[in-house]
């Protein structure tokens, strides 16, 4: 949520989302997915509600691509199951 250079929580709670929620299932779906997913439908919904109350098109538009993890510490992971993204 963060790596798009904004921090969405903020917004997203202001529209009655608990974002701590949202940025875990976000979390799964990527684990799952070997580190890179599509959104589950409401959190991508979340997501675009809190990017036409910020004005910011192309936050809803990056939700036709699927979401990645981008970690910077991929040979060193501090997960205990790490995502296998390079």
């Amino acid at each position: 949520m963060l790596s798009v250079g904004i921090d969405l929580a903020p917004a997203l709670n202001a529209q009655g989302f608990d974002s701590h929620l949202l940025i875990d299932l976000i979390d799964q779906q990527c684990g799952h997915g070997g580190g890179v997913a599509r959104l589950p439908k409401e959190t991508a919904e979340a997501i675009r509600t809190a990017s036409h109350v910020l004005n910011i098109a192309w936050v809803a538009r990056s939700l036709e691509a699927p979401a990645s993890i981008i970690c910077p510490r991929s040979r060193s992971c501090p997960r205990t199951t790490p995502c296998g993204v390079s």
